[in-house]
């Protein structure tokens, strides 16, 4: 996972502006259970694509209403939810 992060950053140097690496990235941070990071992640993503709903909005809205309650599922990184 850490190789991954380590892409990420990468990426993003190369194409800062590249909505979906900016949402892998944050899915990447929720599922190591960095929420604050994965917000901005999220946020980055939305206002660089310019859409309110999508999944990475969700994503978002869901991390900052109530991060406590946002569950990873291991097995499915991109699998998670707020079971609220």
């Amino acid at each position: 996972l850490d190789e991954a992060g380590a892409h990420f950053q990468i990426a993003l140097q190369i194409r800062p502006d590249d909505a979906k690496t900016h949402d892998n990235q944050a899915t990447l941070l929720v599922y190591l259970g960095r929420l604050n990071e994965a917000e901005r992640s999220y946020r980055q993503a939305l206002q660089l694509a310019g859409f309110v709903e999508s999944q990475a909005a969700k994503r978002s809205a869901a991390v900052a209403t109530s991060p406590e309650k946002v569950v990873v599922a291991p097995s499915q990184p991109r699998a998670f939810t707020n079971p609220a």
